[in-house]
């Protein structure tokens, strides 16, 4: 099973809002596999919120730890720190980058990583997810 945390409508399972910090789950949908492992992909590992929010919402459907394993091609020491609570669960990333700045992104980072994946880099994009905000 591979869970992406895409903002994107090629995510295979699951689709995330992320408003700030502070991550919403509102979709989830994924097959329960009892044998098998759910990999979670993410191109970065920044505050840890939204790896978090999936490790949680898999956790509560009853998938054990040792069976959920997070990847990501960046990550930062503050997001690394943040997993490490879900023990059993690994961490697989190629490299981890200094910290966070002060909005949360990972310094030096890859950039916009969504950008680059939808190809929405330099262009304008509407996005709305039907919610009010106040």
């Amino acid at each position: 099973m591979i869970i992406t945390e895409v903002k994107s409508s090629r995510s295979l399972s699951s689709y995330y809002l992320s408003i700030l910090q502070d991550p919403n789950l509102y979709y989830f949908k994924v097959p329960v596999v009892r044998e098998g492992f759910y990999f979670i992909l993410d191109p970065m590992l920044a505050t840890g919120g939204t790896a978090a929010c999936v490790i949680e919402k898999l956790k509560k459907v009853g998938v054990s730890s040792e069976k959920i394993k997070f990847i990501s091609f960046v990550s930062a020491p503050e997001g690394i720190e943040k997993l490490k609570k879900y023990s059993g669960v690994e961490i697989f990333t190629a490299a981890v980058d200094e910290g966070l700045n002060d909005r949360g992104y990972i310094v030096p980072g890859l950039g916009d990583a969504g950008d680059r994946f939808c190809c929405t880099e330099g262009v304008e994009v509407v996005e709305d997810y039907g919610i009010q905000s106040g």
